[in-house]
């Protein structure tokens, strides 16, 4: 919603934005639908004006819009005048009761909160959880470019959280950190099978990797993991 303290209209009607430098934008007027006053915002390209001219003229105008009937059943009127079937729940963070449309929530948006603030407050403690306690985890695998990621722990020196498990294989199997130079390339071409015994150690780049059992065009003997 735009902060009417910065728009005003001069003497022959046209609507103006103020800024910091004391110089003014040109705006445009709209009617709020909540309280039918004409109030200024900044045109946007390809986004349509506002409907409210504060955020609590909104608010007071969807609530005007909920009614009970005479069976106790809420709804919510709109736009066009038809209704909705709605539904009264108490928030799961500042315990208000609240109405919400069944119709217009599901698995991402289970209506569990009076307002975003509500919402934002009660996931906030769930944000700082890691690893397996956090309601995000994964499993610790992902992958990217074909190659399998997994997650590590920092205290073994890592400065990401998630590392290429080919090169975690073979430096857990050394005993020691892989150099920038060092390559891995995987015996039978399949990224994804990060078994030590399919994995060969190399000093610079390698070719793309085989396409059948063995890739005949790399000197895979030279450097070889189980040495």
């Amino acid at each position: 919603m735009p902060d009417q303290s910065r728009f005003f209209k001069d003497a022959d009607g046209h609507w103006w934005c103020k800024r910091a430098d004391e110089k003014h934008w040109p705006a445009a007027s709209a009617i709020c639908i909540g309280c039918a006053r004409e109030f200024g915002y900044r045109p946007r390209l390809h986004h349509a004006p506002p409907q409210y001219c504060t955020k609590e003229c909104g608010r007071k105008h969807a609530e005007d819009r909920w009614y009970k009937d005479e069976g106790g059943t809420w709804w919510y009127t709109q736009a066009d005048g038809n209704r909705t079937l709605g539904k009264e729940r108490l928030c799961g963070n500042c315990g208000k009761t609240f109405h919400f449309m069944p119709s217009k929530t599901g698995p991402r948006y289970p209506a569990l909160y009076c307002s975003r603030l509500c919402a934002n407050k009660a996931d906030k403690p769930r944000r700082r959880l890691r690893g397996p306690e956090s309601p995000h985890w994964r499993g610790g695998r992902a992958t990217a470019r074909g190659y399998v990621l997994i997650r590590v722990h920092h205290e073994e020196g890592y400065g990401k959280d998630y590392v290429p498990e080919h090169r975690y294989v073979m430096e857990k199997y050394l005993g020691r950190r892989l150099g920038q130079q060092e390559t891995i390339h995987h015996r039978n071409g399949d990224k994804t099978d990060n078994r030590i015994e399919n994995l060969e150690l190399h000093v610079g780049r390698h070719c793309k990797g085989a396409t059948e059992k063995h890739c005949p065009t790399c000197h895979c003997f030279d450097i070889r993991g189980d040495v």
